[in-house]
């Protein structure tokens, strides 16, 4: 292969890529949870994430409480709950909660449709 050769091709190689991150960006960002009802997302400095229930709905209420943190090396995940009826934390390296999520989507707990919003009307 030519230098030019090799240029064109990792060009095309970087549009597949920001075009796969793309997608897969649309479908986490507008993925919206419908047994949380009202809820917010905060974030801080710790690279953790968290949703905060503010009011009662159906299968949650007012402060139930939701947080994973970044390990420190990148490898996993801490999830922490706090609800009414249950309190508990998780530690998860990123090979066990790749297997969680295979097995979830096994037995039917998350779907296509789910991720796609398709089961939601706006």
């Amino acid at each position: 292969m030519t230098k030019s050769e090799i240029q064109q091709e990792l060009a095309r190689l970087g549009e597949m890529y920001e075009k796969i991150q793309e997608d897969d960006n649309k479908i986490c960002e507008n993925y919206k949870p419908e047994f949380l009802g009202k809820y917010s997302i905060g974030t801080n400095q710790r690279r953790s994430w968290n949703i905060s229930i503010d009011s009662d709905d159906t299968w949650t209420t007012k402060g139930d409480f939701i947080e994973i943190t970044e390990w420190s090396n990148g490898e996993g995940w801490d999830v922490h709950i706090e609800s009414k009826n249950m309190s508990g934390a998780i530690q998860l390296h990123f090979t066990h909660l790749n297997a969680l999520l295979k097995l979830l989507m096994e037995a039917g707990a998350i779907n296509d449709d789910m991720l796609l919003n398709r089961d939601h009307e706006d």
